[in-house]
């Protein structure tokens, strides 16, 4: 967890030392956005510096843009985990408990995928969770997209407006 911490804001500084360059990038960098997003959502065990990115991104490029992308992206990416849950239901259909677990899926599952998505830390449960008590794909999509825009454009708005106050602070 140290090393992606680290690896996360050692982007962070090289995007930001090296902004010229990725400005003739142009409109390229919000492909960026979206491949890193989804490419972090789709990761299930493994964690990317796409928060980073994201961050890097919202300091050069329109932040509300950058999180809409970048939410829609992760919202892609998330059905890879509902989809293994979706998968594994007969697995765990069975288990004991697993109906008490369904039940209050149906009752508070909404609230809890928008709050999980929201936040910025690993949803990947929450997805394998949604599919596995068959939570309905059309609900687990505009929420998920919801949670994970406000995300991105969190994180996109903490580098518009933390990177400009580093920089006046730095010189």
């Amino acid at each position: 967890m140290l090393a992606l911490m680290l690896a996360s804001i050692s982007l962070a500084v090289v995007l930001f030392r090296f902004s010229s360059y990725l400005e003739t990038l142009g409109n390229w960098r919000y492909l960026g956005v979206a491949a890193a997003e989804f490419a972090n959502s789709a990761m299930m065990i493994f964690p990317t510096p796409a928060s980073a990115y994201t961050f890097a991104m919202g300091a050069a490029l329109n932040p509300f843009l950058v999180g809409l992308i970048g939410g829609a992206a992760a919202t892609v990416g998330e059905l890879i985990g509902y989809n293994i849950g979706l998968r594994g239901n007969s697995v765990v259909a069975d288990r004991p408990g697993i109906q008490r677990f369904s039940n209050w899926t149906e009752r508070w599952g909404t609230t809890a995928l928008l709050v999980c998505a929201s936040l910025p830390v690993p949803f990947d449960i929450a997805g394998v969770w949604a599919g596995a008590t068959r939570y309905p794909l059309a609900k687990f999509i505009p929420i998920v997209c919801i949670g994970k825009t406000i995300r991105a454009t969190g994180i996109a708005l903490a580098g518009y407006f933390g990177l400009e106050a580093a920089s006046q602070f730095i010189g």
